[in-house]
């Protein structure tokens, strides 16, 4: 099949191992920028983050919403090898 293409999207998750080692809300832009910036001069496509998102968590945690995208899209997985969760 002539002209046959392929584009693959991924989201990146920041997260850490305890809830006080969280990024500076005053440095939060920065680094996103910063990031953002690196992906762009090595050419990749940048998507937005999901705006809003220390407010969309308060809405629904980290851990719900892990556990959704892994029903989601039916990935199967076993709760001792997933990641301690500190929402």
């Amino acid at each position: 099949m002539p002209n046959t293409y392929s584009q693959l999207y991924i989201h990146i998750v920041f997260a850490v191992k305890h809830p006080k080692a969280l990024i500076d809300s005053n440095l939060r832009e920065e680094l996103h920028k910063f990031i953002a910036g690196i992906l762009t001069n090595k050419k990749h496509n940048v998507i937005n983050y999901i705006l809003n998102q220390q407010e969309h968590h308060r809405k629904k945690t980290f851990h719900y919403e892990y556990l959704e995208f892994l029903k989601l899209f039916e990935i199967d997985y076993d709760e001792k090898y997933l990641f301690e969760f500190f929402d």
